[in-house]
């Protein structure tokens, strides 16, 4: 019975040893946006452009396609978003800034549907300012 135990006990090691190789050999994704400013009047665009990047092989992650972009508040509420398709490891945009933005801090986030199956949320986030000279 003895012996059983340590052998059962072995095999628990290795499925789990085993499971956290092959968590961590999966590609992942880093995100980078470049914006062409921090704080925007009402009536501007917010210009971006993404670069994602595959850790695992240090070069443009040429298999993204998906690429989710939010604009959300101060206080986390998401105001609008985009699908981009990327390609080559990289897409660009905009989003305009209309009147209905009242003056405050917001949060630029980027993500891929990839970036969902691991714990570590390595998300871009950019806090920018909108300034609404009539509000």
């Amino acid at each position: 019975m003895f012996f059983s135990l340590i052998g059962y006990s072995q095999s628990q090691k290795t499925i789990i040893e085993q499971s956290y190789i092959d968590y961590f050999n999966l590609p992942r994704e880093s995100f980078f946006v470049h914006t062409n400013k921090s704080t925007y009047l009402t009536g501007e665009n917010l210009w971006f452009k993404t670069y994602v990047f595959d850790k695992l092989n240090k070069l443009p992650s040429v298999s993204t396609k998906n690429i989710h972009l939010g604009l959300y508040d101060s206080i986390g509420n998401q105001i609008s978003k985009k699908l981009l398709l990327g390609k080559n490891g990289t897409a660009n945009g905009f989003f305009e800034i209309d009147s209905t933005f009242v003056s405050g801090t917001y949060y630029l986030k980027a993500t891929t549907s990839w970036m969902k199956n691991f714990k570590e949320d390595d998300s871009f986030v950019q806090k920018i300012q909108i300034i609404n000279p009539e509000k």
